[in-house]
């Protein structure tokens, strides 16, 4: 199917109905021909399922680190499914290269190792920009994200050129290792009603929420409990800039260290 997409394209909105069972797989979609607002491609459960719809990918190296890849890829809606980084060096389930826009990550399972280690290579929801590449308008809304040293992982281009309209909500970000959520070179970003528990003996430095050069950003009504021996960090706000006019906002977080 991802195939198809990748080389043949589109002509009008595409539902993919997963049915139940797993698959030990990885999916790369690319710039899909006649793809836009209108002409959205969508991976859900099939509507008749019992068991979940489970996609899952031992990765052995940072080549092949994903399960689900989006590379210069725009409307595009991943929900409801389970994805598991089933790799122990090496886990992250959903990864950004290129240029993307207009990407939903809705009610989906994502699951990682249970780590010890701060590397990003178990960063479940990982992106990192090189050169020009980019993510703009991405929603995360309402998954499960259990263990990885980082839940989410969203890194920017420069102190000159922030991503977009990236939005993380409602989302439960369980057993991390490092950081619940790392956010860096931002701009008009939401952090909202979030659930966010490190494991129980976190690393020795342990975020919550880190929001680093993110302007005119929302972080409200999260919940965060965090759990480690030294240098633990709530909510870790660096040159949040704004204007007195719409300022950048950080209201009714509930946080326990």
């Amino acid at each position: 199917a991802a195939a198809d997409l990748n080389t043949i394209g589109i002509c009008g909105p595409v539902v993919f109905n997963v049915v139940q069972g797993t698959y030990n797989e990885q999916i790369t979609l690319g710039d899909i021909i006649g793809s836009s607002s209108v002409n959205t491609v969508t991976f859900q459960p099939d509507p008749s399922n019992t068991p979940p719809a489970i996609l899952t990918f031992a990765a052995t190296g940072t080549a092949n680190n994903f399960v689900f890849q989006f590379d210069e890829n725009k409307n595009t809606t991943v929900q409801g499914l389970t994805l598991t980084a089933a790799g122990t060096t090496y886990g992250r389930a959903f990864v950004f290269s290129g240029n993307n826009e207009y990407i939903n990550i809705l009610n989906n399972n994502i699951n990682g190792p249970i780590t010890g280690t701060s590397s990003t290579n178990t960063a479940l929801i990982f992106h990192n920009t090189a050169s020009a590449n980019r993510a703009n308008y991405v929603l995360v809304d309402g998954n499960m994200l259990t263990g990885g040293a980082y839940g989410i992982y969203t890194y920017g281009i420069s102190t000159t050129d922030y991503e977009v309209g990236n939005r993380i909500t409602n989302n439960t970000i369980s057993d991390f290792y490092s950081y619940g959520i790392y956010h860096y070179y931002q701009d008009s970003a939401v952090i909202d009603n979030n659930t966010v528990t490190s494991l129980p003996v976190g690393n020795t430095s342990l975020y919550g929420i880190y929001n680093y050069y993110s302007d005119n950003s929302s972080v409200q009504n999260n919940k965060i409990v965090l759990n480690g021996p030294s240098s633990i960090y709530g909510i870790y706000a660096y040159l949040n800039d704004a204007t007195a006019a719409g300022p950048t906002i950080y209201a009714n977080n509930m946080i326990s260290c």
